[in-house]
């Protein structure tokens, strides 16, 4: 990808969104198994390196470039500032150049906890499955309003394979979520400068300047304490916990032997979950972004209309309660909105949650639980009734500290706000993030405020919501994000359903395609001419693939060509194609070459002597196999004369009668810089290559090696000198 101020990063674990710099047209790695990047259009040319799935790559034409080893063409894309080449078969078009998105893959699940996926487009069809905050999906088509949602139905595809409806309301797409660099007026383009100056990565910028462009007055501050994004991963495990209730595909989202906790319905959540809702990138939205406000109590908005606004319909909207709240956000300088959503959230907006009415007589353990209240549910790790020991303070074995024991509603939330913001805001863990996730003062990974992975981004947008009932969106707010070190390019939900179509091998009547790759899909087969019928075998690199093609093939023509269609859990296909050959001979690349009078080492033809012609070595090739094709280049890549004498740095292509085909470097001993002979010049850079100060490379330092022991030394230019003189010949 070509640089600009912003690496954009958009997708998906599925995916995760992922935004690059606008091309011509931005397309996705569809294979799970990733795909290789290749320095030329061909299967045959040099790995860049290998991309993984679901990363998102910049195609810089629509052409489609011919090359072995991809029937439907190579894409010239550019990826993490390099420019190379992709097979055109794994790669999805999601953006072109006019910035539509193309069903799919730019959209997600952008709300907190669930949403339903409904049989059809209404609320009162039959639920299918609930699916988490997160989960990407592919939008197929779009549906006129209806009973419940205010706003369009989609028909979407999701977990690799399942379709159904849901509200549009909770879905956002890429152009929603992000700004790109090539909307920027002058004053963003100083801004997204700055944001990275402050030191926030490249990945961070497309969301920020969304929010920016939208809502100028808020403030972003990076918060980068040198933490390492995997020691970060590695020390939440074991610290957060998914609610079952919460989707119909728990099984992915849970620790390996997870069983339920607090009532049976709370899992332990995996270490792709907690990298997930971990990475701060995914929940740069309108939506989640309170969830990294400061916490600390502003009085130009916290005020008595604000707190009632949130609180609504419930009990605790009454001047009272209110009073309360205000109180304890202004002598312990804490947000009262904070404290309002954790109450919620801990169920003490329901006036008989038996952890607020102060009615509830019980034992917990030995100590007789009457008359307390507990409204943000402090040291209740797991169960409500651990809460209320908690705030019986002395009387239960505990202390008297945060005014406790807790006898009333008002000691219970004043007390509880002391405690919040003592232990946690006071303390650094001034977010609802680092209420759950504390990366932010050692000991990291501890004191964290509730077990809820999800509770964040909840809390979150219930102060969202607040806010815009208010009309208060564009306020001054100050979000502080968290910024790691050596941060992944994205991370995503684990995978639902296995998207592999690769195959692990073809045999055609037990004998191996030879040169196999997974990456390519189209080979030649040859068998001679006497062969009426083939056996195929394919094996998948996937259990959970299946492959299709027939295991018996009737060879009626010279040619055939026969198809493996392998589908993938997930319902990818990908299909490779065999052309079956008759021919007189099948003889191999290797019985050639066992054959020839030279020596063959890993991509080089060695012991050439000078003064020998390409005609006699291609006279031996024939010789072995007559059917053999033959392409011999000079070290530029022309093709020449076969009546020219080998010189080091020329290549020899050979293609077998069976299809193999290598290409070799031609190594003259003693030629080492490639005009065919033995000369000073030759002396010279052995030497120089001695004293290491002009280093000899690839088949010129092979040829350097003049008595073939795998090192150039002193001994090689002697021989070298020798030659020159007459005393032994080369």
């Amino acid at each position: 990808m070509k640089k600009s101020i912003i690496a954009i990063f958009f997708l998906l674990s599925l995916f995760l969104f992922t935004p690059k710099v606008l091309a011509d047209k931005i397309g996705i790695v569809n294979d799970s198994v990733g795909i290789n990047f290749r320095s030329e259009p061909n299967t045959g040319d040099n790995v860049i390196s290998k991309i993984k799935y679901n990363t998102q790559v910049t195609i810089i034409s629509d052409e489609k470039y011919s090359g072995a080893g991809c029937s439907d063409g190579w894409y010239r894309i550019s990826l993490n500032n390099k420019e190379g080449y992709v097979c055109s078969t794994y790669i999805s078009i999601i953006q072109d150049d006019s910035g539509s998105v193309s069903g799919g893959y730019f959209a997600k699940v952008n709300t907190s906890s669930y949403i339903s996926v409904r049989s059809l487009p209404t609320g009162s069809s039959a639920r299918l499955d609930k699916i988490i905050t997160g989960t990407p999906v592919v939008i197929i088509s779009t549906h006129p309003k209806a009973s419940g949602c205010s706003s369009n139905w989609l028909y979407v595809s999701y977990h690799d394979g399942k379709k159904g409806y849901v509200c549009s309301s909770y879905i956002s797409t890429y152009e929603e979520l992000t700004l790109q660099s090539s909307e920027y007026t002058e004053e963003e383009k100083a801004y997204a400068e700055n944001l990275l100056k402050l030191g926030f990565h490249e990945s961070y910028i497309p969301y920020l300047m969304r929010m920016h462009r939208d809502h100028p007055n808020w403030n972003f501050v990076p918060e980068n304490n040198g933490l390492n994004w995997s020691d970060v991963v590695s020390g939440e495990q074991g610290n957060n916990k998914i609610e079952s209730t919460t989707t119909t595909e728990l099984e992915y989202y849970i620790a390996d032997g997870a069983v339920g906790t607090e009532g049976g319905n709370w899992y332990m959540t995996n270490s792709a979950v907690d990298a997930y809702f971990l990475d701060p990138r995914n929940f740069l939205s309108d939506v989640f972004i309170f969830m990294f406000e400061d916490l600390a109590y502003n009085k130009q908005y916290h005020t008595e209309e604000v707190l009632k606004t949130f609180f609504g319909s419930s009990y605790l909207a009454s001047d009272e309660y209110v009073a309360y709240f205000m109180e304890a956000a202004k002598k312990y300088n804490v947000s009262p909105l904070h404290l309002a959503a954790r109450v919620y959230k801990e169920g003490g907006a329901n006036e008989d949650y038996g952890a607020i009415t102060g009615t509830y007589t019980g034992y917990y353990g030995t100590c007789l639980l009457t008359g307390y209240y507990n409204y943000y549910n402090i040291g209740a790790n797991s169960s409500w009734m651990e809460g209320l020991k908690y705030a019986a303070g002395v009387e239960c074995g505990g202390s008297n500290t945060f005014g406790r024991p807790w006898k009333s509603r008002k000691d219970a939330i004043i007390g509880g706000a002391q405690f919040i913001a003592t232990n946690y805001i006071g303390g650094g863990q001034n977010t609802l993030y680092y209420q759950k996730f504390n990366t932010a003062s050692a000991p990291y990974y501890t004191n964290e405020f509730m077990s809820n992975i999800m509770a964040p981004t909840q809390e979150g947008e219930s102060m969202y919501d607040t806010i815009v009932e208010l009309g208060l969106l564009d306020n001054s707010y100050t979000f502080e994000i968290p910024v790691y070190n050596n941060m992944p390019e994205s991370t995503g939900l684990p995978n639902i359903a296995n998207t592999d179509t690769s195959l692990k091998n073809i045999k055609i009547s037990d004998k191996d395609i030879a040169n196999f790759d997974p990456d390519v899909t189209e080979y030649n087969f040859y068998v001679t001419k006497d062969t009426e019928t083939v056996n195929i075998n394919a094996e998948t690199n996937a259990d959970t693939s299946t492959v299709k093609y027939d295991e018996t093939v009737k060879l009626e023509n010279e040619k055939t060509t026969i198809s493996l269609i392998v589908t993938a859990q997930s319902g990818h296909q990908r299909t490779y194609t065999i052309h079956i050959i008759k021919v007189d001979s099948v003889t191999t690349l290797d019985d050639i070459l066992s054959k020839l009078s030279v020596k063959v080492t890993d991509n080089y033809m060695k012991n050439i002597s000078i003064n020998t012609t390409a005609n006699s070595l291609i006279l031996n090739i024939r010789q072995a196999d007559p059917n053999a094709n033959i392409i011999y280049k000079n070290a530029a890549g022309t093709t020449i004369s076969t009546n020219s004498t080998f010189a080091t740095g020329q290549t020899l292509e050979i293609t077998s009668s069976n299809g193999e085909s290598k290409t070799f470097l031609i190594v003259v001993t003693g030629d080492t810089n490639g005009d065919g002979d033995i000369t000073i010049l030759d002396l010279l850079r052995v030497q120089k290559h001695l004293l290491n100060s002009s280093k000899l490379n690839e088949s010129y330092l092979q040829a350097a090696d003049t008595n073939a022991d795998n090192t150039v030394t002193i001994l090689d230019l002697l021989r070298v000198q020798k030659h020159l003189l007459n005393e032994i010949k080369l």
